[in-house]
């Protein structure tokens, strides 16, 4: 390839620059390329020596040597490009072909040739040829470029050994200019390089005129087409299709076709329908499975997947890996060339390494930006909540909690049995097969595949007899013993004795936790334990082993490599083998020969971690408490005891010992050992981790993985930081270290000088705005302070592309920036704005964050709106175009002369704009605020006219509605007429339930409409009973329901009240407890719920329920006490703010108030008037409490004649 290239490319092109001083001695100054023969191209920063002149020198022509006459740095100083113009009488170059390569992440083949200082001889320059791959995935969003080197490296030095390489031209396999090399990229060490491409070429007028005049021309972006994808990367990010073609032996079950789906109820929020629903909209919040092993959480991401692939998108699995990166996501992402992509995030805790906050600042707005919607649907298990949490898991996804009470399970298990052993179900009946099948449904799939394939329904009283119902283990002892593999656990006869684990249930134990491997490794392993357990009394080796598990289904051999079924079966074995029943200790003889046998391989005792790993954080979430105390101990001793071998095997393991230490570090049960093991295990790695470049993302990934994190890991981090702070992944760890609350003071200082130096130096890199934003919401000494707002000054440029919004929205937010700095601030944002304001550019971002700022000044913000109108008139929709709408109409300020544009820009987005846009609803309600309603109505109701099934349709209804007493009559008739339309046509509609809210709210409805919806809302609640907006629509309707409706109507609802709760359940109970037409037993059950509710929810908005329950007729003297009781534990949370007032006039207003409750009360509402005696209402409390004063003198009289 290399030949082909260098045959494409003549080396007439190579040039080397010579500087010459005042002194007029030659020094050499750059590499070069010869565009044509009175034009060369090189790195910018080799000319920045004002005086000095310059000359080119081709050594391909040893005796040419051309004066330049002309040095043209590019217009923005971060592209570090300059055209050199040189004099007549040089050779005759034909012009060079440049272009920019297609946003794609792929690999691209190159090659450059340069004058390196590691080729010097004597001083003397000489060339050396680069080839290798430019890897399109890094710097995202930036100009630079990654070029991986295959041609050999030089050796480290303490200098970089590529200095002098800068401004050699980076060619293509077809002879385009790409790039020219800037710096050295140091993660891979030697073999990476830095280039600047050519993006930028077009934004400077003088490059693009010089180009022209000597007949340098582009080509097509799709005249260079990348290299097939990096298969490396193909197998840690894999396919929905490539996923599904390995799904093979129990793990086909997954699939629709060998297993139907039991799905949790329509009403549920991890219903793959409502899931996939969600992950529709667009939006950049993704979900977050959380549910116990085997409750469905992976068949559920299926499910998910299964539509989102049947609709179109891209769906990609991420695997459950620790080596998985962003870089590897982002690679999958780009690479695929659709616009929706669903990334699977199955076992999100596996993926140590995915940084979840870059993923959702960086890569997610990144592929918006690229017109790429990326949404996550993610797993993990309850005891591994909290790790994702310090990850940032909350940034990237909401938490939904699977389905796992028994009905539902119970519904599973029947369905697993009947599709894994039907034979065994016609002999057995269902219910008998279940019960021995237990309690969990992936369990019942491997018993029952067991006893269908080995024939066991013939036997049922001995099966029933010899095996505990749902017990795995009792399963893989009858298949040893159907094998001739089993001996009879050794059982002690003393109380305080364990069962002896026997050697085969060891063996089998070591076979599935170091799988996922392939065979030969894993029976190595099986063969190395038997060896050392055994001794040659063992009848059978490590082929034997597998070839049972096999047999059992509980191994897959997939690609040449054995997968467990599922995590169950290794976490059953590992906890069995590691503390057998009673389970209250470890065993030590058989826990030391187990991790005698993971540690005779690195890639091994990897695996094995991260198995132990899973086991450790279920133990310590299920308890009790002593268990895993227990084995931690144990693995604690173990490690101090084998310290020193353990430390020489992984540190010179690379990827894997990385892997190996990163879990030890950050997860139980070693999480904890003390400096002396770190500097013994963990510093050694680091040591050679750090001389190879790689260290950085295992430090990253422990400080983001540990809370709090230990003393040597965040000095190792720092130290690494000073010695290493000018690579350029060094991002990652700024961030990591940046966002930690618990550095000291003298660390934190220097964690900040150090970011401030990192993103002066690299302000187009696509991490830097992040890292703006994140020094800008920390504390900061006055001067610090200072720092980090000249930094911020001076990175914002009008040339700046990246991230301007959020710095710009931080940088205002901030109350102890001093005014002068916050006007250069507003200028340099200004300036920012007019260099951006044309056609295609997307800047409502950065208006957004300008105008939400509240102190701007008059001038500045009439030219802000006047920006702001000028960008929105050239009629380019974007997802930002509707909050600047919206922003616009709701700020004060705006000169009378540009309001009418104001108007008739928002009228047309109204009326033209994107039936989808998420801002719609918003944009229309302030539209119908802030102008003439008749005149907007109009273009509205021609839209719903035109476009009854627009998305939009609904928004527009509510709007409508919402102000139908502002409309004209024709109007109101013609809005109710579409209204009843809608809602006639769309039952099923999300939306039906507020659009039938808004329109029962229309004041005056004549009684004919109004009995009209009223039955069409009871017809659809009837129908869809888990409605529960429409339920609780339905239940406020205290107007046109007879007492039958109503009462039906609380049927439906007390059955669903009795099922949920969160936030959905409130305003549903809320409704409930307004209705004076119930019976008593539907109101005291209802009551009942709420009073339930109210012990545990003291949020400020469960005070329109604690009003309901307090006001209810239906109170009897037991449930009146735990009301008030509720009410003023609620008032004690929550002090005297202003929302109280109406929970304070409910107790007063309670007749069978005690005295010292009454009194107590009183002192809240006279507390409540001193504090908000200027509010609204305050006279209604004040009239309330003059009352409960005469109520309590007139019982104090009463009781005093008594």
């Amino acid at each position: 390839m290399a030949d082909l290239i260098a045959a494409q490319q003549p080396l007439e092109r190579v040039a080397m620059v010579v500087r010459r001083g005042s002194d007029g001695f030659p020094r050499f100054a750059a590499s070069g390329f010869m565009l044509a023969s009175r034009l060369a191209i090189s790195a910018g920063h080799g000319f920045t020596q004002p005086g000095d002149s310059y000359e080119v020198r081709l050594p391909g022509q040893s005796t040419q040597r051309l004066q330049v006459t002309a040095v043209l740095r590019h217009r923005i100083d971060e592209v570090d490009l300059a055209l050199l113009v040189l004099r007549e009488g040089g050779p005759a170059i034909p012009p060079a072909r440049w272009g920019v390569l297609p946003r794609t992440v792929e690999s691209v083949p190159f090659i450059a040739i340069g004058f390196p200082d590691h080729a010097s001889r004597q001083d003397v320059p000489k060339t050396r040829q680069l080839t290798g791959a430019i890897l399109l995935g890094s710097f995202l969003g930036g100009h630079e470029m990654e070029l991986s080197l295959s041609s050999p490296a030089p050796m480290e030095s303490s200098g970089s050994p590529w200095q002098g390489v800068s401004g050699a031209g980076i060619i293509t396999q077809d002879g385009v200019l790409v790039g020219v090399c800037t710096s050295h990229h140091v993660p891979s060490g030697a073999a990476s390089l830095t280039a600047t491409d050519l993006s930028q070429v077009s934004r400077d007028p003088e490059f693009v005129r010089l180009l022209a005049e000597h007949g340098v021309e582009p080509v097509t972006p799709g005249d260079i087409v990348p290299t097939p994808f990096d298969p490396a990367v193909r197998g840690r990010v894999r396919t929905h299709a490539e996923v599904m073609r390995r799904l093979l032996g129990r793990r086909s079950f997954l699939d629709e076709e060998h297993l139907p789906f039991i799905h949790p109820g329509m009403d549920h929020a991890s219903h793959p329908d409502h899931l996939f629903a969600r992950l529709s909209t667009g939006r950049s919040r993704g979900a977050l499975l959380v549910g116990p092993a085997g409750s469905g959480k992976t068949r559920t991401c299926f499910e998910v997947a299964h539509r989102a692939d049947r609709a179109g998108w891209q769906v990609l699995h991420v695997q459950p890996d620790s080596a998985v990166t962003v870089d590897d996501v982002a690679a999958s992402i780009f690479s695929c060339a659709r616009r929706r992509v669903l990334l699977i995030l199955d076992y999100l805790d596996a993926c140590s390494q995915v940084d979840l906050r870059v993923l959702a600042e960086v890569l997610i707005p990144e592929a918006k930006r690229r017109g790429v919607t990326v949404a996550c649907l993610a797993s993990v298990r309850p005891g591994s909540l909290h790790t994702v949490q310090l990850r940032g898991s909350s940034q990237v996804a909401d938490e939904l909690y699977v389905r796992e009470d028994w009905p539902h399970q119970s519904a599973i298990i029947d369905q697993v049995v009947r599709h894994a052993a039907p034979e065994t179900v016609r002999r057995w009946g269902n219910e008998a097969l279940s019960q021995i099948c237990g309690r969990r449904p992936v369990i019942a799939l491997l018993i029952a595949r067991a006893i269908e394939e080995r024939g066991l329904a013939h036997r049922t009283a001995g099966v029933a007899a010899s095996v505990r119902p749902g017990e795995l283990l009792d399963w893989l002892r009858e298949g040893m013993r159907r094998d001739v593999l089993a001996t009879s656990p050794g059982l002690s006869p003393s109380p305080l004795g364990i069962t002896t684990p026997a050697i085969e249930q060891l063996a089998f134990t070591v076979a599935v936790a170091a799988s996922p491997q392939s065979r030969m490794v894993v029976e190595q392993a099986i063969d190395t334990f038997l060896t050392v357990a055994g001794g040659l009394a063992v009848p059978f080796g490590g082929r034997r082993v597998v070839d049972t598990l096999i047999s059992l289904g509980w191994l897959d051999e997939v690609g040449g490599q054995l997968v467990v079924v599922h995590d169950i079966v290794t976490d059953e074995l590992l906890l069995q083998s590691l503390m057998p029943s009673p389970g209250w200790s470890v065993d030590a003889a058989a826990a030391g020969a187990l991790f005698a046998a993971f540690t005779r391989h690195a890639r091994t005792f990897s695996v094995f971690t991260g198995h132990l790993r899973r086991l450790a954080v279920d133990m310590a979430a299920l308890g009790p408490a002593h268990r895993i105390a227990a084995l931690e101990r144990f693995c604690g001793e173990w490690l101090t005891a084998h310290v020193d071998p353990l430390g020489h095997l992984l540190a010179g393991a690379g990827d894997d010992g990385g892997q190996a230490l990163l879990t030890m570090v950050t997860s139980r049960p070693w999480q904890g050992f003390d400096r002396s093991v770190w500097n013994t295990l963990v510093a050694p790695w680091l040591s050679r981790a750090e001389a190879d470049h790689t260290a950085q993302p295992f430090l990253t990934a422990a400080l983001r993985g540990m809370d709090p994190a230990p003393a040597f890991l965040v000095e190792a981090a720092v130290g690494w930081l000073v010695r290493r702070g000018g690579q350029t992944d060094t991002e990652y760890l700024l961030l990591a270290l940046i966002e930690r609350p618990d550095l000291s003071p003298s660390t934190e200082n220097l964690v900040v000088d150090c970011t401030l130096a990192w993103v002066s130096s690299r302000p187009d890199w696509r991490h830097t705005p992040a890292l703006l934003k994140r020094l800008l919401g920390m504390d900061h000494s006055r001067d610090r302070l200072h720092r980090v707002v000249a930094g911020v000054l001076a990175w914002l440029t009008p040339y700046r592309s990246l991230g301007v919004a959020p710095v710009i929205r931080a940088f205002l937010q901030r109350t102890d920036i001093d005014t002068v700095a916050r006007r250069k601030l507003v200028d340099h944002g200004l300036v920012w704005l007019r260099s951006n304001l044309r056609p295609g550019s997307n800047i409502g971002p950065e208006l957004c964050a300008l105008l939400e700022d509240d102190c701007l000044p008059d001038p500045d913000r009439a030219t802000l709106i006047r920006s702001a109108l000028d960008w929105l008139e050239t009629g380019g929709v974007y997802p930002s175009t509707g909050r600047v709408v919206q922003r616009l109409l709701s700020t004060d300020g705006c000169p009378p002369a540009l309001r009418p544009r104001m108007i008739a820009v928002t009228r047309w987005w109204a009326a033209e704009g994107p039936a989808d846009h998420p801002a719609a609803s918003r944009v229309l309600g302030t539209l119908l605020s802030a102008d003439s309603v008749a005149d907007t109505a109009a273009l509205l109701l021609e839209r719903l006219r035109s476009q009854p099934e627009a998305q939009s349709a609904p928004a527009i209804l509510l709007r409508l509605l919402i102000h139908c007493e502002e409309l004209t009559q024709e109007q109101a008739r013609t809005a109710v007429t579409l209204t009843f339309t809608w809602l006639d046509g769309h039952p099923e509609h999300e939306a039906f339930g507020s659009v039938l809210g808004s329109f029962l709210r229309v004041p005056d409805l004549p009684s004919a409409q109004l009995q009209r919806a009223i039955r069409l809302g009871c017809a659809t609640l009837l129908a869809h009973p888990d409605d529960h907006v429409l339920m609780a629509v339905m239940l406020s309707q205290l107007d046109g329901l007879t007492r039958d409706q109503a009462r039906s109507l609380a049927d439906v609802s007390l059955r669903w009240l009795a099922c949920h709760g969160g936030k959905v359940q409130r305003p549903v109970l809320a409704s409930f407890l307004t209705r004076p037409d119930l019976s008593v037993e539907q109101a005291r059950i209802g009551i009942d719920i709420a009073l339930d509710r109210l012990s545990t929810d003291r949020s400020m908005k469960s005070r329109s329920v604690l009003s309901g329950v307090l006001r209810h007729p239906a109170l009897d003297e037991d449930r009146r006490s735990r009301a008030v009781d509720s009410a003023l534990s609620w008032l004690e949370e929550h002090d005297t703010g202003p929302k109280v007032r109406l929970v304070i006039e409910d107790l007063l207003s309670l007749t069978a108030l005690s005295p010292s409750q009454r009194v107590h009360v009183m002192h809240l509402a006279a507390g409540w008037l001193t504090r908000h005696e200027d509010l609204p209402y305050a006279d209604h409390l004040r009239s309330a409490l003059d009352a409960s004063r005469e109520r309590l003198g007139s019982d104090s009289g009463s009781t005093a004649r008594c």
